[in-house]
């Protein structure tokens, strides 16, 4: 899982997820949280994902597009951060 801005377009991610891809694994990698379509080019190296609410629909903030190939609940998800 890799869920830093823009890795769907970073060369070395999708390099990482070719090598990943011969060894039978999948890469998983956020669709960004610009609430745009980023244009980025699709890729079978990479599952990249996208956020939905609690209707099921598009988060506000989330960025979509041809690229992306997985939608999963994203607004209002308890998680943990720094400092508890």
């Amino acid at each position: 899982n890799v869920s830093f801005s823009n890795a769907a377009n970073s060369t070395a991610v999708q390099s990482a997820g070719n090598y990943l891809k011969s060894k039978g694994g999948l890469l998983f990698v956020s669709a960004n949280n610009n609430a745009r379509d980023e244009g980025f080019t699709p890729s079978t190296a990479l599952i990249a994902v996208s956020s939905t609410d609690s209707n099921d629909n598009l988060s506000s903030f989330s960025s979509y597009g041809a690229f992306v190939s997985l939608s999963a609940p994203g607004s209002n998800i308890y998680t943990t951060n720094n400092g508890g």
